[in-house]
């Protein structure tokens, strides 16, 4: 889909994320496209309506107003949870190669959850394809953003309400009894059963740009 790749490169480039590597075919072309996505936070995924792939980068770019609302009505729940302090990392790591081909990292902290962790907990991310610090950087503190959030996760079924939506895509979740209201949740996983059964299974977690 040209309209997707072209909104997708002309935000990278308004972003400065430029990527240096080269694919040796040592894997399959499918890790590699993978390995892209991890690098720039994107998903590739296959439109059902005109059999066209779409790129998706994950970013801020969504009104909650807008977004088709999961509630009651639509969908049932299967089950909810929210991540622990236990569960979480509160430094970032990234390791990347700059442009002398030199090994290099970068490091950050959520130094609020370290204090209530008591201890740090590390986590390592490797990105060979970043060669500044300065991207290096921004991308370690997106990292860290994620891995330090006690972020919830939901799965539901629901009706065909969502037959248009992909991974990546994110949704309005709205459940009185959680006291939740239009909190959007980015979906990871979806099944969409068959035209038959009319259901619809989605695993979803709390988009990190929702979160004040």
């Amino acid at each position: 889909d040209n309209a997707s790749f072209t909104l997708a490169a002309d935000k990278l480039f308004t972003e400065n994320f430029g990527l240096s590597l080269v694919w040796n075919q040592q894997t399959s072309i499918n890790g590699f496209i993978q390995f892209i996505m991890d690098h720039i936070n994107g998903s590739i995924r296959l439109s059902l309506k005109d059999g066209k792939f779409i790129l998706k980068l994950i970013r801020d770019d969504y009104d909650v107003n807008t977004l088709v609302e999961v509630n009651p009505t639509n969908a049932q729940m299967e089950s909810f949870q929210r991540a622990g302090w236990g569960e979480l990392a509160n430094e970032v790591t990234v390791t990347y190669m700059d442009r002398e081909q030199n090994d290099a990292s970068f490091t950050v902290q959520d130094l609020a959850a370290i204090d209530n962790q008591g201890a740090v907990v590390s986590t390592t991310k490797n990105y060979p394809g970043i060669r500044t610090q300065e991207l290096a950087m921004r991308v370690a503190m997106r990292d860290l953003n994620t891995a330090s959030s006690t972020l919830a996760k939901i799965s539901v079924v629901t009706n065909r309400i969502l037959y248009q939506h992909e991974v990546g895509d994110v949704i309005a979740f709205t459940w009185p009894d959680l006291a939740i209201t239009k909190a959007p949740f980015r979906i990871v996983r979806i099944d969409k059963g068959t035209l038959a059964d009319g259901k619809i299974s989605v695993e979803a977690v709390e988009d990190l740009f929702g979160l004040p």
